[in-house]
This record gives structure tokens, C-alpha cells and sequence, in this order.
């Protein structure tokens, strides 16, 4: 789950962009790990807590967020496509190795106008 507090500013009557930060809570864990030597390659994906992973994480976070997007007249609608970087700032691993949270997402959709 991520909360969001965005400056948002609009060149034009269909384009915006917003920054600002986020702080997000981790409800669910997956992961895929691939551990490579000179004599050896293993693999394991599954629960961050599995006894392959063990995965030991901090779950808050956060970061700052940036997104772009275009909005259009519908009628009774607004049609949105827009594109959201999160990228995390603090370390979410709890072991001696630095791991950040990023995350690219991508939305189209409706929007119905209250008020």
C-alpha cells in the first residue's frame, strides 16, 4: 500500500505532472533470488519469508514519486492514461546490503467527476 502527496501542475488542459513523496507498507512479499560464483549458479522464487528466500525486509518505505499523464473529455467521463515512478530512499533490506524499492506503473482508465 502507498500514500501519495503530489504537487500537480498542468501545462495545458489535457497534460499534468505531479512529484512528491510517498511512504508505502508492504502487506505481501515475493521474490525471485539468483545467486551466481564461479562454481555454482541457484535459484529459488516464492514467499520472501520461504526457507529458500529468507528474506529478512523492513516493511515500510519511503520515497519520492513522479507521475505524468494526459486526461480527455468523455461526456460524463474523463479518460486517463498516465505513467507513475515510485523510487524508494530508504534501505528495506535488514541485512549488510543496501536494497531500495522502484516500481514503474502504467494507467488507463475512467474517471467520473464529483461535484
Amino acid at each position: 500500500m502507498v500514500v501519495t502527496a503530489l504537487a500537480r501542475f498542468e501545462p495545458s488542459s489535457m497534460f499534468y505532472i505531479a512529484a512528491g513523496p510517498h511512504m508505502s507498507f508492504n502487506s505481501n512479499c515475493s521474490a525471485s533470488v539468483t545467486a551466481v560464483g564461479p562454481n555454482f549458479r541457484e535459484s529459488a522464487t516464492g514467499s520472501c519469508s520461504s526457507e529458500e528466500i529468507e528474506l529478512e525486509y523492513d516493511k515500510f518505505d519511503y520515497g519520492l514519486t513522479g507521475t505524468a499523464g494526459v486526461e480527455f473529455d468523455l461526456g460524463a467521463f474523463r479518460g486517463v492514461v498516465n505513467a507513475v515512478y515510485h523510487h524508494g530512499l530508504g534501505n528495506i533490506d535488514e541485512s549488510p546490503f543496501t536494497v531500495r524499492h522502484r516500481a514503474m506503473a502504467f494507467h488507463v482508465g475512467l474517471v467520473r467527476p464529483i461535484g
